[in-house]
């Protein structure tokens, strides 16, 4: 065998082996079966994809996003935003059919749903926080029951008494059902209550309490001229109480002059969280603004907990403080120097404008808030790289199992530790309230986290 044979045998051979490698060889990107699916960068669209891992890793959203589909798939579900969603998260936690998913994934159909709901996401930087709102409004949006127009013709019909009535409702002249005004049957698993309250400094008078809705918390990093910041420290700094001057205080008036002449006073508002989501969703803010205008993005190591405990951030836990107060001052006192003394604290117990008065239980009945009612599991972190002006989101996410934690970046993924996670910057946190039965097993030392 002359030596062009010997080559030419060699090549052949070399052509062969090549050939049974990309048929039957290894992928290019393996992927381990436990691990879960990076998202594809299209262009500065690492926001979506780091608020997109972190959602996929809370239970409450997915399983209440399955539900919904649950309930509309008699519909054109397969329009709906959240089957959209849904779709994508059990593409990032290998469930539903896509155990062996690509380990890259391209999330252009959620790009195309966003942009059909008229939200055009541009290539300049953005923000994962009001990302976060985005998806939230259009989620609201579309669970929302919408009244429907009713024509000019139709209200006049109504006006003139010659409508007709059916057991399923009233039919207007166009055979139509009334409108009725939008309803929300369900809400959002982030969606709390905040409620805010106003006491006046002279006299101790309480208006009632205002509740409003949130999707998350904006917390301000606290100044510290030594050593860091925590969770907590922020949260603290949240609901302390604010001066307010200059205030009408009608109560002050009538106390004085018994007249309706409202007196200026000083008020302090005090905000609590009326109703906890069951996710919690934290946002620090970390960019601040000079004297001179320039944007700085401050870079504070703020610690944060696996395990958070609420209780004390909670309006029922104060006021159920307030209300063992008042019984333990009364059985103290006795007579009617406690029954005057619980009588004029249990005015100043705030209520709603909606709810009846009623009078203050009994120490038998006073329902004690247990220590483990707010606990909240740590599943999602997004940190914020670079400065004011550009930069790049991360995420750290528990996986599917919930034990294993994984480092995202777009299409970058690998396994992290519990004490790497505890160890970054966080930007935006994603907590996922513990049901009862969870608690036993999850009880702390202490409720602060040691961050390194």
């Amino acid at each position: 065998m002359d030596r062009k044979e010997v080559v030419l045998l060699g090549g052949c051979t070399a052509a062969v082996i090549a050939g049974v490698y990309v048929l039957w060889g290894p992928s290019a990107k393996p992927k381990r079966k436990k691990d879960i699916p990076g998202l594809v960068n299209l262009g500065n669209t690492c926001f979506i994809n780091a608020v997109l891992q972190a959602l996929a890793a809370c239970p409450s959203i997915v399983e209440w996003l399955g539900d919904y589909i649950d309930k509309h798939i008699n519909d054109d579900y397969e329009n709906l935003f959240a089957f959209t969603l849904i779709k994508l998260f059990k593409v990032l936690n290998n469930s539903g059919g896509h155990e062996e998913a690509a380990a890259h994934h391209q999330p252009t159909e959620l790009l195309a749903a966003l942009r059909s709901r008229g939200w055009h996401i541009s290539h300049d930087e953005q923000d994962a926080h009001e990302l976060l709102h985005v998806l939230t409004s259009i989620l609201e949006e579309e669970i929302a029951v919408m009244p429907v127009v009713v024509s000019l013709f139709d209200v006049r019909t109504l006006q003139m008494g010659t409508y007709q009535s059916f057991e399923n409702g009233i039919l207007t002249r166009t055979r139509q059902s009334l409108p009725k005004l939008p309803q929300h049957r369900t809400s959002l698993p982030c969606r709390g209550l905040l409620a805010s309250q106003m006491t006046c400094k002279q006299c101790s008078y309480k208006f009632p309490v205002k509740y409003e809705t949130f999707d998350s918390l904006s917390l301000t990093i606290p100044s510290q001229l030594w050593g860091g910041n925590s969770l907590d420290a922020c949260l603290q700094q949240f609901v302390m109480p604010e001066y307010l001057q200059n205030v009408d205080c009608e109560n002050c008036a009538k106390l004085a002059t018994m007249t309706a002449d409202a007196t200026k006073n000083t008020f302090t508002r005090t905000l609590t969280i009326g109703k906890m989501p069951a996710l919690l969703c934290l946002h620090l803010q970390r960019t601040v603004w000079l004297n001179s205008g320039t944007p700085l993005k401050r870079h504070d190591l703020v610690e944060f907990p696996e395990l958070l405990h609420m209780d004390r951030y909670s309006l029922r836990r104060q006021t159920s403080s307030r209300r063992a107060g008042l019984q333990r001052s009364k059985l103290l006192l006795g007579g009617s120097a406690g029954e005057s003394l619980a009588s004029q604290a249990s005015r100043s117990i705030p209520i709603t404008s909606n709810i009846p008065l009623q009078p203050p239980p009994t120490p038998k009945r006073t329902r004690q808030v247990s220590l483990e009612e707010n606990v909240y599991k740590l599943h999602a972190v997004i940190v914020h790289l670079g400065d004011v002006f550009s930069g790049h989101f991360i995420t750290y996410r528990r996986a599917p199992n919930g034990r294993q934690w994984f480092f995202t970046s777009d299409s970058c993924v690998r396994r992290a530790s519990l004490e790497e996670v505890l160890a970054a910057s966080p930007y935006m946190i994603f907590y996922e309230r513990l049901r009862a039965h969870s608690l036993e097993g999850n009880r702390p030392p202490c409720s602060s986290g040691k961050a390194a």
